[in-house]
C-alpha cells in the first residue's frame, strides 16, 4: 500500500526500483544476446536448411508436376485412345452388327422362303412350262373341273412314286410318266385336296395294297375312287402309239399323249352322278380296231360301254341310251333292225339314239333302207375324192379333209377340219322332208373342189389291181356330205318332249386312232361333242389327245445338271461369299 505521506521516499524507492529492474534487463539482455546469435545461426542454417529443402521440394514438386502432367497428358491420351477406339467399337459393333443382323436376316429370309416355297409348292404347285404346247399344262376345262370337285376322290397308282417323280427309260414314255406325275399334283392343288394321289406298291406293301383287292389291281393299273363309283385305268391308256410306223417299220412310237384326258374323264365319272351307257352292237363282222378305239375314247369321257350280240337273243340294257354299229360287213336282217327301231322308240319315250359308221366296201341294203326311210339319211355308192391337193393328207385323193358345220352339239369346232379318209357319200334329202318332227344336219361337207367316183369302179379296179384311173365326175349340187345327223323329236302322252337321234359317219377310218389323234383336225372333238350331244352327258369337259410329235422345249439331261449347278450351288454359293465379304468388311471398319 503506497504511502501518501512521503513522497520522496516512494520516489527513491522507484528509482531504486528502476535501477534494478535495467540491472536485470542488462542480464536478461547479455544472457540473450549469444542465445539469439546462436539462434539466429540455427536460423540461419534452418533457412539455408529449409531454403534447400525447399529447393529440393521445389524440385521434386516439380518433378511431380512435370510428372503428374505426363502422367496427366498420358492419361488424356490414354482417355482419347480409349474414347476413340470406344468410338471405333462402337462404329463397328454399329456396322459389324448391322453387317452380322442383315447377314443372318438374309439367310434366314432365305431359308424362310424356301420352307414356305417347299410347303406351298406341296400344296399349290408351281411349275415352269416351257413346252411350245404347254404339254405340263392343264387345259381350262381339266381347271375348271378340279376346282368344281366337291367329292373327296382318290387317285391310286399301283407304282412305287420314285418311279413316276423320276422316270428313266430313255424313251418318250418319261415324258408320258412326268406328265402324269405333275399333272396329279395340280389336280390335286386345284382341288384344294379333294383330289388325293395315292401311290402303291404292289410288291413292296402288300399289306398296302391289300386295301384294294376287290379291285383287281395289277402292276401300273391307275384306279378312281369317288364314294361306291370308281373305274380302273392303265399306263398303257396314257399315249396313242403310231400304228402305221409299227406296221411298215417294225418300229414303235409314240404320237400323242393322253395323259390329261384319262385324269379328267375318269375324275369328272366318278364324280358324276349319272354315267350314260353305250352299246356296242356286234355279231356283224365288225371292225374290230374301230370299237376298241372308240372304246378306249368314250370310256375315257365319263361313259360306260356294254357288247351285245344283235344275232343272238340277249336284250338291251334298258339304261343303255346309246347305241353303236361300227362298220359292220354283214347286213343286219329284218327282225335285228326291228330290235333297234324297237328299242330307239322305247315305248313312245325315245331318248335313245344310234350311231352308225361305214365301211365304204361295204353292202347293206337292210340297214340302209332303215336309215333312208325312217330318218332320212341315203348312203349312195359313191365315193367322195379331192383334187386340191392342200385338202389332201400326203397328197392321196381318197384321204381328205372335211369342214364341220355348226349344229345344237358342233358350234365349239364349227368350221374346224375332219380328215375323212375313203369317205362315202351320204345324202340328207331335206327338201323331200315331209314329216316335221323330223330334221337333218350335215356335219362334215367337201367343197367343190371334190369330186365323186363309182364303188362298183373302185371294186373293179381292186379286184384287176388295175393301176388305171378312176373317172371322176361332178356331183349335182354342192357341198357333198361325208356325215350327219338326223333328230325325230315329239311330246311323250305325258307332254315331256323327246328326241331320238341318229348319227352316220361315210367313214369308219375316220375314228379310228391313227385319225382321231390328229392335231391338225378335230375327230376326236367332233365325235365327243356328238356323243354328249345325244346322250346330255353329264361330263363338262371335252379334252383332246396332245401331241409329242410337235417342237418342244426339253431339256437333256446334261442341261438339268447344268440348271442345277447354276441354281442350286453357283447362285447360293456367290450370296453367301457376297455376304461373308460383307460382314468382314464392315467388322473391319
Amino acid at each position: 500500500m503506497k504511502d501518501i505521506n512521503n513522497p520522496q521516499e516512494e520516489l527513491r524507492n522507484e528509482n531504486l526500483n528502476e535501477a534494478t529492474q535495467a540491472d536485470e534487463n542488462m542480464t536478461v539482455e547479455e544472457n540473450i544476446q549469444p542465445q539469439a546469435e546462436s539462434d539466429a545461426e540455427n536460423i540461419a542454417e534452418s533457412a539455408a536448411g529449409e531454403t534447400e529443402g525447399k529447393d529440393e521440394a521445389a524440385e521434386e514438386s516439380e518433378q511431380e508436376e512435370a510428372s503428374a502432367e505426363s502422367e496427366k497428358t498420358e492419361e488424356t491420351k490414354d482417355k482419347k485412345q480409349k474414347k476413340n477406339k470406344i468410338k471405333r467399337d462402337l462404329r463397328r459393333l454399329r456396322y459389324g452388327g448391322m453387317a452380322t443382323a442383315v447377314t443372318a436376316a438374309a439367310v434366314a429370309v432365305v431359308v424362310l422362303i424356301n420352307v414356305i416355297a417347299s410347303i406351298l409348292n406341296d400344296r399349290f404347285p408351281l411349275n415352269l412350262d416351257l413346252t411350245s404346247d404347254k404339254l405340263f399344262t392343264l387345259s381350262d376345262e381339266s381347271k375348271e373341273l378340279a376346282k368344281n370337285t366337291k367329292k373327296e376322290t382318290e387317285i391310286v397308282i399301283f407304282s412305287k412314286e420314285s418311279q413316276i417323280q423320276n422316270p428313266n427309260t430313255g424313251t418318250d414314255i418319261d415324258k408320258i410318266v412326268k406328265q402324269f406325275y405333275e399333272f396329279t399334283k395340280q389336280f390335286e392343288s386345284l382341288s384344294g385336296g379333294k383330289i388325293k394321289t395315292t401311290y402303291v406298291d404292289l410288291a413292296g406293301n402288300p399289306a398296302q395294297a391289300s386295301i384294294y383287292n376287290k379291285y383287281e389291281p395289277k402292276q401300273e393299273d391307275i384306279l378312281f375312287i369317288c364314294g361306291n363309283r370308281w373305274h380302273k385305268s392303265n399306263f398303257k391308256d396314257l399315249y396313242a402309239l403310231d400304228e402305221t410306223a409299227y406296221y411298215y417299220y417294225g418300229m414303235t412310237e409314240i404320237t400323242s399323249s393322253k395323259v390329261e384326258n384319262v385324269l379328267s374323264s375318269n375324275i369328272a365319272m366318278v364324280t358324276s352322278d349319272v354315267t350314260p351307257l353305250v352299246t356296242i352292237l356286234t355279231g356283224h363282222s365288225e371292225d374290230g380296231e374301230l370299237i376298241e378305239d372308240i372304246e378306249n375314247l368314250i370310256k375315257n369321257n365319263n361313259y360306260e360301254t356294254v357288247n351285245l350280240d344283235i344275232t343272238g337273243s340277249a336284250k338291251f340294257d334298258e339304261k343303255s341310251v346309246l347305241a353303236i354299229i361300227a362298220a359292220p360287213t354283214k347286213d343286219y336282217s329284218d327282225d335285228e333292225i326291228e330290235k333297234i327301231r324297237t328299242w330307239l322308240k322305247n315305248e313312245g319315250s325315245y331318248n335313245r339314239h344310234l350311231a352308225v359308221f361305214l365301211d365304204y366296201n361295204s353292202d347293206l341294203p337292210n340297214l340302209f333302207e332303215f336309215l333312208n326311210v325312217e330318218y332320212g339319211l341315203e348312203v349312195t355308192d359313191n365315193l367322195i375324192v379331192e383334187t386340191d391337193a392342200n385338202r389332201t393328207y400326203r397328197y392321196n385323193p381318197y384321204n381328205i379333209y372335211g369342214d364341220i358345220g355348226s349344229s345344237d352339239f358342233t358350234s365349239a369346232i364349227a368350221d374346224s377340219r375332219a380328215i375323212m379318209p375313203v369317205v362315202r357319200q351320204i345324202l340328207t334329202n331335206k327338201e323331200n322332208n315331209t314329216d316335221n318332227s323330223l330334221y337333218n344336219v350335215d356335219l362334215i361337207t367337201f367343197p367343190e373342189s371334190s369330186r365323186l367316183v363309182n364303188l362298183a369302179d373302185v371294186r373293179k379296179q381292186q379286184e384287176n389291181n388295175s393301176n388305171q384311173d378312176i373317172k371322176e365326175i361332178e356331183a349335182d349340187e354342192y357341198p357333198l356330205i361325208g356325215a350327219a345327223y338326223a333328230t325325230k323329236w315329239g311330246y311323250t302322252n305325258n307332254n315331256e318332249k323327246y328326241t331320238s337321234n341318229v348319227f352316220v359317219s361315210g367313214s369308219s377310218a375316220a375314228f379310228t386312232s391313227s385319225a382321231l389323234s390328229f392335231t391338225t383336225t378335230e375327230n376326236e372333238a367332233l365325235l365327243l361333242s356328238v356323243f354328249n350331244g345325244f346322250t346330255g352327258n353329264e361330263s363338262p369337259i371335252t379334252i383332246s389327245s396332245k401331241s409329242l410329235r410337235k417342237d418342244t422345249l426339253e431339256f437333256t439331261t446334261a442341261q438339268q445338271s447344268i440348271f442345277f449347278m447354276i441354281f442350286v450351288v453357283a447362285i447360293p454359293v456367290i450370296l453367301l461369299a457376297t455376304c461373308l465379304a460383307v460382314f468382314i468388311r464392315r467388322r473391319r471398319l
